[in-house]
Formats: structure tokens, C-alpha cells, sequence
């Protein structure tokens, strides 16, 4: 996983903003209305006082021709952290309305970016732009503005025509290697055959060959047959483990060393999730209010993740299958079964394939 940068947000355009020509007219104006002072001619005056007028009666003209247009957000709900996400602006302008120019707010650079050119008159339609987050948190996506200006106008004006949108980003996914793939594999074998791991069902017996495993040696059945017969399963339904997070001491070594611990486990949650296991979160931290099983509320407890302290151990529920990422070591003697350790190694291994 690439290390976040910082990103200096751009401030909003200025509400009012002289075009070319409106600028040429305002500083002539400005000249002429102070003419008195070393021209003795009222005339100029009156002339620059004129200019400064028409300055003003068009920026309000082009403000009143642009309050038609609204526009809002359209963010899906899962959003990932340095993840291209398509986002849709809807925009609807009433008839009459002034052409222009609308504008967001692009978080991965912090600068204010034209999303379309609006046409004079009515009508609506919706506009696809790809957004990629920095960080994940809570991130408010500023109003959407539009630049209104009028054909041979004076004045160009910039406003609000939405709301601003509440984003929550979710960490990045990486993807697990193949031998931790394995691994878990071979760890879930190892609970069904001994009857831990949840629901799972003998469906055949049949004969051992070369390379299975001595765990799944069905002892009974072997000895009445007189030859070595191995188990086979039926599809495991309603597996349940713990995924337990250390969050103590992640965060003193960097924020993208704890950034590739949420990373670690975002990405074993949702491949437990899709191996059939019913996961309950768990993070080993004071703050830590329980397990946590609803998939979408799992995101968000890691999307708002800070480090902490807590043993890990203490988070997990006595005879319940777990697995532990923690960049330190578990001593768990004394737990039945013994919890799956994710270390340092395999943590930065998942995140640096985010």
C-alpha cells in the first residue's frame, strides 16, 4: 500500500470574479470616478461612475441567471482508500438559466476540477467523475459550484448548488498470499476434524492416498475396515471464528506500519467472509465495545480504527476458533484451540498488494 501524502486543499473560487473584459472596464472605471482629483472635468467622472454601475448590474444579473442550477452527489456506499471509485454529479437547471462551468472538489489533489460546461437553458443529466481518496475516516466532499457567466458578460459568479456529501473510507484490500491461503486451509481442516469448527457434516469415507494429511484419518472407521480410510466433507455452513485486531503499539512505528495492519484485516474479512465463515471482529483495545458480525458495520469499525491498547487474548470468546493480526506475538498456552497467528511479515505482505 502506497504511504498517504498530504494533500493541501485548494480554497473555494471567490464568489464574485471580473472576466477579462470586466476587468479592463472595472480599472478604467475606477480611473475616470476619481478624475476630479487631477482632471477638472465632471464628465469623467460621471463616465467612470457609469462603467462601475454596468460592473455591478452584471454581476447580478449573471448570479440571478445562474440560481436555476442545482446539483448532488451520487457516492456509492463502498468506497476504498486509494481506490479509483465512480462517482456521479446530477445536475438539473430550470429554463433560462446561464451557462457555465461546474466544479468540484478533487480530493486526491485537493484542486478544484470542471466537471462539465453547462449549456444555456433547462434540462438535467448526470456527469461520471472518478474519485480516489488519500485517507480513509471520515471525509466531507465539499458543495459543488458552478461558474455562471453570461455572453459578453462583465462578472462571472461562483455558488453552491449542493449539499455537501459525508464519505466514509473504508481501507484498502490487498489480496492473501497464496501460502497464507494455505494456511488457513489447512487450519479450518484442522478444527473440522475435530469437530470445532461449526456445522460441517462427514459426507464419504474413502480410501487414503498419498499426501492427505494424517488429521483427517477417521481413526473408528480405519480400524474396523483394517486400512487407513480419510474423512471428506460436505460444504462447511455456519463456521464461526473471531478475527482479533492488536491495535497496541501499531501506530508507534508509523502511520503506514498501522495503515497495513487495518489493511490485513479488511483483507481477511472479506476472504473469510466468502469462505463461508461467520466473522466476529474483534479489536483488543480499551475502547473495543464488543464483537462486531454485520459485514457492512465491520468496515466501519476498521474504517475509524486508531491505535490503542488491550491483549488481544482477552478479546476472544473461551472454545471459539480465532485468529489473531497483531505485530506482536500472542501467548496463548492456555487457549482452546489455539488461536492462528498473523505476524509482522504476512501483514505487510497483504498490505503492500493494496
Amino acid at each position: 500500500m502506497r504511504q498517504a501524502r498530504h494533500v493541501q486543499v485548494q480554497a473555494p473560487p471567490p464568489a464574485w470574479r471580473p472576466t477579462s473584459l470586466g476587468a479592463f472596464l472595472v480599472t478604467q472605471g475606477v480611473v475616470l470616478a476619481a478624475a476630479p482629483w487631477w482632471l477638472a472635468q465632471p464628465g469623467a467622472a460621471a463616465l467612470g461612475a457609469g462603467l462601475l454601475t454596468a460592473c455591478g448590474w452584471s454581476a447580478l444579473a449573471t448570479r440571478s441567471a445562474g440560481s436555476g442550477i442545482r446539483a448532488a452527489w451520487n457516492v456509492p456506499t463502498m468506497v476504498h482508500v486509494q481506490r479509483e471509485t465512480d462517482v456521479a454529479i446530477a445536475v438539473t437547471s430550470k429554463p433560462g438559466s446561464a451557462p457555465g462551468r461546474l466544479l468540484y472538489l478533487d480530493p486526491g489533489t485537493g484542486r478544484w476540477v470542471t466537471a462539465v460546461r453547462l449549456a444555456a437553458g433547462g434540462g438535467g443529466l448526470t456527469v461520471p467523475v472518478a474519485l480516489r481518496f488519500p485517507r480513509r475516516g471520515p471525509v466531507t466532499l465539499p458543495a459543488i459550484r458552478v461558474r455562471s457567466e453570461l455572453p459578453f458578460a462583465l462578472v462571472a459568479t461562483h455558488r453552491a448548488v449542493s449539499d455537501p456529501a459525508e464519505v466514509l473510507v473504508l481501507p484498502a484490500l490487498g489480496k492473501v498470499p497464496r501460502h497464507l491461503d494455505r494456511a488457513l486451509s489447512m487450519w479450518a481442516e484442522d478444527l473440522g476434524a475435530r469437530g470445532i469448527a461449526g456445522d460441517d457434516e462427514i459426507d464419504r469415507l474413502r480410501a487414503w492416498q498419498p499426501g492427505d494429511p494424517p488429521r483427517l484419518v477417521h481413526w473408528p472407521s480405519t480400524a474396523r475396515a483394517g486400512k487407513l480410510l480419510v474423512v471428506e466433507r460436505r460444504a462447511v455452513v455456519g463456521r464461526r471464528c473471531s478475527l482479533v485486531v492488536d491495535l497496541e503499539g501499531a501506530g508507534e512505528s508509523g502511520q503506514g506500519r498501522f495503515e497495513r495492519l487495518l489493511v490485513a484485516a479488511a483483507t481477511l474479512c472479506s476472504h473469510l467472509s466468502r469462505g463461508e465463515w461467520q466473522v466476529d471482529l474483534r479489536l483488543a483495545s480499551a475502547a473495543n465495545g464488543g464483537p462486531v458480525i454485520e459485514p457492512a458495520r465491520q468496515w466501519e469499525v476498521l474504517a475509524l480504527a486508531q491505535p490503542g491498547s488491550g491483549d488481544p487474548l482477552s478479546a476472544i470468546p473461551n472454545g471459539q476458533p480465532a485468529i489473531v493480526v497483531s505485530r506482536r506475538k500472542p501467548t496463548g498456552d492456555g487457549l482452546r484451540p489455539a488461536p492462528l497467528w498473523i505476524g509482522p511479515e504476512i501483514i505487510d505482505q497483504i498490505g503492500a498488494r493494496a
